[in-house]
């Protein structure tokens, strides 16, 4: 037999769905039975057996006697009446699980998900049902529900360090980092070796700078509403970056993305977060131009509305971007288009530990509960220590931030909807690689 799992099903959504196994190859047949069926709203399948999670999961084995070459696999789909089924492909190797989406379009009435995690050696696989909706208007949708809440109380999914999926290697390190800076210039950027710098630098980006791999539009059409972004002024060419340890993406085209996001989708709003600026010296009035003149009428005024106003205040006034920009003396010069740091907390878990993060979230949240009428961002975040970072640097070991989301991003949802009551904005690096969003998104939705 092959690698083993333990499944459960659970309904989050408002609708009675059948499960049904479409079907499979080289996964032992036996328990397949206990999760197909019908599930009410807040039911689950398996509903009863015996096993070391309580009973609530079923165990399936991968069945490697007849295989050559191949992984096995089941296919799930969660049918209601009147529209298209959700499809999930769940596979399975001799080492884990993992999920593939097949549904045949977005017209389902729900939206099937998963996150897989690896607990002592055995995959334990959530796989969740919510309410489907549009991830591009999903503000506009759920307009009943939210319009009436004070901004700082719609749960908004978000990302950590945004603008991070693509490295400018021509820029090379920036100066957010003394690992980057000091690795380039002990490596004779622009000499002989820079094949080999940029190579070198490349790596790195892919393990420890790069947190999304997703553009901001994407993003942001898969449902986004917060975006983390950290901007450099690179001297050389006098232009505007994002950074994490490299330059990543110049600002105009962030800008152009945001805009046009925005212009195709009229009810949404979106929190920029510019909470990291690097190398401004007299440059922050530029920066603020950029962002304003791209945004114009769109950008928020705190004269006119507050993170504790209802949504329809921003939708009466046309206003789709908050622009949170972290450097007190340049605000004052903008009239209310640039909010101060004093309208948003973001407290950093700083700890590279699963069960640590837990425990820190949940402080945050109370944080969150004592601090009432300011935007609060609840950040679900892995951070890789110095010696994690020497290992990798010196002794080409596994860490990597997509490495440390694997660790946690499968428990963020669990967390989220059993342990945390009150949110505004939640961040994830790689939010595609868990449920996370259609959770946050979805809780939103009033009965």
């Amino acid at each position: 037999m092959g690698e083993g799992g333990y499944i459960r099903i659970q309904n989050k959504s408002n609708h009675t769905v059948t499960i049904k196994v479409i079907k499979g190859r080289s996964v032992d047949n036996r328990g397949m039975t206990d999760i197909q069926g019908t599930i009410a709203p807040g039911g689950q399948l398996p509903e009863n057996g015996e096993n070391k999670y309580g009973g609530v999961y079923e165990y399936l084995e991968g069945d490697v006697r007849f295989r050559v070459q191949k992984d096995g696999y089941f296919h799930l789909e969660a049918h209601v009446d009147g529209s298209s089924p959700s499809g999930l492909m769940i596979k399975v190797d001799h080492n884990h699980w993992w999920t593939e989406d097949t549904s045949p379009d977005k017209d389902s009435k729900v939206n099937l998900v998963a996150d897989v995690d690896e607990i002592d050696g055995t995959s334990k696989v959530e796989l969740r049902i919510y309410d489907n909706f549009n991830a591009s208007s999903w503000m506009e949708e759920l307009k009943e529900s939210i319009q009436d809440t004070p901004f700082c109380e719609v749960a908004l999914p978000g990302t950590h360090d945004s603008a991070t999926y693509r490295f400018e290697k021509a820029l090379g390190a920036s100066p957010d980092s003394d690992l980057t800076k000091t690795i380039e210039d002990k490596l004779d950027k622009g000499g002989i070796l820079s094949s080999m710098t940029d190579f070198i630098l490349k790596n790195i980006f892919n393990r420890l700078c790069k947190c999304q791999s997703k553009t901001l539009k994407e993003q942001m059409e898969h449902g986004i509403r917060y975006l983390d972004l950290r901007i450099a002024y690179h001297k050389e060419s006098s232009t505007f970056w994002t950074c994490h340890g490299v330059y990543c993406v110049n600002m105009t085209d962030v800008m152009e993305q945001i805009k046009q996001f925005l212009d195709q989708n009229p009810k949404e709003i979106v929190l920029l977060d510019f909470n990291h600026l690097y190398e401004m010296a007299d440059h922050h009035k530029d920066l603020a131009d950029l962002i304003l003149n791209g945004l114009g009428d769109k950008a928020a005024n705190f004269n006119d509305v507050k993170p504790n106003s209802p949504v329809s205040e921003y939708w009466d006034k046309g206003y789709q971007a908050v622009v949170l920009y972290h450097h007190q003396p340049i605000i004052q010069q903008f009239e209310g288009k640039l909010w101060p740091p004093r309208f948003i907390s973001s407290p950093w878990p700083e700890t590279g530990d699963v069960e640590v993060l837990h425990g820190k979230m949940k402080e945050n949240i109370v944080t969150k509960k004592n601090n009432p009428g300011k935007f609060f961002v609840l950040q679900g975040i892995l951070t890789p220590d110095a010696e994690a970072i020497k290992e990798e640097i010196m002794e080409s070991g596994g860490v990597s931030i997509e490495a440390l989301c694997r660790d946690c991003n499968c428990r963020i949802t669990e967390w989220v909807e059993k342990d945390f009551d009150s949110l505004n904005v939640v961040i994830v690096d790689f939010f595609e690689t868990c449920s996370l969003l259609p959770c946050v998104v979805t809780s939103n939705r009033k009965s």
